[in-house]
Order: C-alpha cells, then sequence, then structure tokens
C-alpha cells in the first residue's frame, strides 16, 4: 500500500464500499482500508433498502442488478408489546420502491464494481493524529507502519476511531428495541466544523440510526453519493488525470457535505 495515498476510507462495509464506488464513477481513486482479511459478507441476513437508497443504489450504476434478488415489501405491521400485552399499533402499505435485500449480495455487487485492487485487507487502523509538521492525518496501523494521505473518510461503524478523532458526540443507548420479521400473504392484495478539514465520517460512523427506522443502509448509501458530488462538483476528480489534491478545496467539499447531511 502507497504511504503516501491521496484518498482514503475506512472499513469496507455497505458505506466505504459504496464510497468508493460513489467517487470512482466522479473519477476520484480511493483506497479502501479494511481490517478483516475477507470481504465481510457472510454477517447479517438481510437489509431493508427504501426509495432513497434505491435512488442511491441507480446513481451508483447496481440498482437494477440488485432488484433482480430482493423481495419487494408492500405494507409494513407494527405491533406493540410493551408490558407484556400486545397491542396492533399500525397496518399501512409502504409507499414506493422498499425491498429487503440480502446483505451479501448488496456487498459483494458494491466490491464487484470497484477498479481491482481498491480494498487492501488486512489493514486495521489503530489510531490517527495530525502530523506536527503539514497537519496531514497520519493513520498508524496495528502492524507497526504508518500512512499519511491527504483525505480521511471514515466509514467504521458506530464505535468509529475516526468520529472519536473528530470529538464527535459518542453514540447514545437508545431505551427501546424492536425485532422485524418478514412474511408472505400470497392472498392479499447548525453547520458543524472540522477540526481536521480533510477527515469527515459517513454510514453509522456519523449517524447511527434505530432499526425501527429502516434507514440505516439507506442513509449511508446517500451518504456515498452525496460526498462523491460534493468533491466532484469542486473538481477534485482532476486527481485521476494525475493532479494533486488541494486541501483547501477538499475542506471546503467536505464542509458542504456536512452541511448537506446533516440536516437530512
Amino acid at each position: 500500500m502507497d504511504h503516501d495515498e491521496e484518498v482514503v476510507i475506512i472499513g469496507a462495509g455497505i458505506c466505504g464500499l459504496a464510497t468508493a464506488l460513489a467517487l470512482h464513477k466522479k473519477g476520484i481513486k480511493s483506497v479502501v482500508m479494511e481490517r478483516s482479511e475477507s470481504l465481510r459478507n457472510v454477517t447479517g441476513a438481510a437489509i431493508g433498502i427504501r426509495p432513497n437508497g434505491w435512488r442511491a443504489l441507480d446513481q451508483l450504476g447496481i440498482g437494477d442488478n440488485l432488484r433482480h434478488t430482493a423481495v419487494r415489501i408492500q405494507r409494513a405491521r407494527e405491533i406493540s408489546l410493551v408490558g407484556g400485552t400486545k397491542k396492533e399499533l399500525s397496518l399501512v402499505p409502504w409507499d414506493g420502491e422498499t425491498r429487503c435485500l440480502r446483505r451479501k449480495d448488496l456487498i459483494d455487487t458494491l466490491y464487484a464494481a470497484l477498479p481491482i485492487g481498491t480494498v487492501k485487507f488486512g489493514c486495521q487502523l489503530e489510531s490517527i493524529k495530525p502530523d506536527p509538521r503539514s497537519n496531514k492525518p497520519v493513520l498508524c496501523l496495528n502492524n507497526g507502519s504508518s500512512i499519511t494521505p491527504k483525505v480521511v473518510i471514515g466509514c467504521d461503524g458506530a464505535k468509529s476511531i475516526i468520529a472519536d478523532f473528530l470529538n464527535l458526540k459518542p453514540t447514545r443507548m437508545f431505551p427501546s428495541s424492536s425485532i422485524r420479521g418478514l412474511t408472505n400473504y400470497p392472498n392479499d392484495g447548525k453547520v458543524w466544523e472540522d477540526p481536521n478539514g480533510t477527515v469527515t465520517v459517513a454510514g453509522d460512523a456519523m449517524h447511527v440510526m434505530g432499526p425501527f427506522l429502516g434507514q440505516g443502509g439507506s442513509a449511508g448509501l446517500e451518504d456515498a453519493v452525496v460526498l462523491a458530488r460534493t468533491m466532484a462538483q469542486l473538481d477534485l476528480n482532476s486527481v485521476a488525470s494525475g493532479s494533486k489534491v488541494k486541501v483547501h478545496e477538499v475542506e471546503e467539499a467536505f464542509n458542504l457535505y456536512v452541511k448537506q447531511r446533516r440536516m437530512r
């Protein structure tokens, strides 16, 4: 791995792979660092993708392929079990395109759409700190080596090392839980300022969602598309032609990205 990469993404989960693909679509090369020795496509059974998630997948150019293996969800039934008492809350049709998708299908499709060698496996991040001379982010790995990229995008989940570096508020436990199931009825009809301007986060590292929203995956996919778009709008895709990333342009792109996504 080049120790002076331009753009490094931490984490090869759904959001990390989607971010790399979105940047690739805009002509911006990136490298994804993944701590596992192989693709994490065996954990987790299914994920619900709402209409905004499918729009993001279409922007990434993989929506139609995934629709072939996804199950369309027609309606949602909500039942409360508070105090051991069963209470029907709602039975409503879901507007728009909502489908249940196997996580493995999503992960594999995102990975296959990336240029070969984009994901570097076995790269576990231990810490991140600013270089005292250049103020660039220094990524320290568990094998004792370090990397000094110009841009760092943390897609490293709810317990994000990058989020801690940016002093984001810690994740809070939501005092409620839910169980989600799938069945078939065949007869039924303030703008936050970045303390280090070329480091940002996306997906669960930025905003952990309650499972009852069904938006964790879709929101992360949206992050990927918006982040790549803001970087491309400021002509950061010139990296593909051999020119270097300009720090002030990255800062401007990241501030715009955070401004758009924080309110959303």
